[in-house]
């Protein structure tokens, strides 16, 4: 096993040839109060057992070169603070084994930047203000969970506001469920596509995807709903608003809808 630890307000940065682990795991950690851990381009981070990278509440993450676990998991936990993200650089995957886990307020995926893992769920969930996230996927970028019985979990542990906001850029892909759950919290998804069911709950709860076909099933809000498939069929299930409209699109493709209710 390898572990890096930065000193009370020191950060990590990984340069040079980059970090293996063929026989256990690798863990960076940045200083308790203050700093940052980075991983610069050409340095690559791998382990075979659990890979970690952990700040402390004043830090943010830069993946700037493939971080993987090749027998186990990969977590990335940023600071809560104010303006603290995870971010993972164009052209860099960041992949666990059996699943990946991130904690920020603000998951940042430059470019074609992908978080994918091989097995098991990817959950993204903020530890910032109000448990708020804020996601920024880049033109040719994605988040993967595609083998079976697979999600990718938004908020899932706490609730808070979700806002993947790009114009139609990203791609999420889960074999079964991508879970929102903003709960008393806003939620809004614009993105390239997301494949897998769409489940969860909101203040406001809209999803609009740029390509493919958009299926969703048990969402609740307690203001409007806006499901589009701009460039697909829509199939919608399970869908109530308590005080808001309700608005489903297909924009190329069939309209299914069953058991919609305000």
């Amino acid at each position: 096993s390898i572990a890096l630890t930065a000193g009370l307000n020191g950060s990590v940065n990984v340069n040079g040839a980059g970090i293996s682990s063929t026989g256990g795991t690798v863990t960076l950690t940045a200083g308790t109060n203050d700093g940052n851990v980075a991983v610069s381009a050409g340095a690559p981070v791998s382990g075979s057992g659990a890979v970690s990278l952990i700040t402390g509440a004043a830090g943010s993450i830069t993946v700037g070169a493939a971080v993987s676990s090749t027998g186990s998991t990969l977590t990335l936990t940023g600071g809560s603070g104010a303006g603290e993200s995870v971010t993972i650089n164009t052209g860099v995957t960041a992949t666990g084994n059996t699943g990946v886990a991130v904690t920020t307020p603000a998951l940042n995926l430059n470019g074609t930047a992908a978080l994918t893992a091989t097995s098991n769920n990817v959950a993204i969930q903020s530890n910032g203000a109000a448990n708020a996230i804020t996601v920024s996927m880049g033109n040719g970028s994605a988040i993967n969970a595609a083998a079976a019985g697979a999600d990718v979990t938004f908020n899932n542990t706490t609730a808070g506001a979700i806002t993947i906001n790009n114009a139609g850029l990203g791609t999420i892909n889960a074999n079964d469920t991508v879970v929102l759950n903003g709960n008393t919290g806003a939620v809004s998804v614009n993105a390239a596509q997301v494949n897998g069911t769409v489940t969860g709950s909101g203040a406001g709860f809209s999803v609009i995807t740029a390509a493919g076909s958009l299926t969703a099933n048990t969402v609740t809000a307690t203001g409007a709903v806006t499901l589009t498939a701009s460039g697909g069929a829509l199939t919608a299930s399970n869908v109530s608003t308590n005080t808001g409209n309700t608005a489903l699109t297909a924009g190329n493709g069939s309209l299914l809808a069953t058991n919609i209710s305000n």
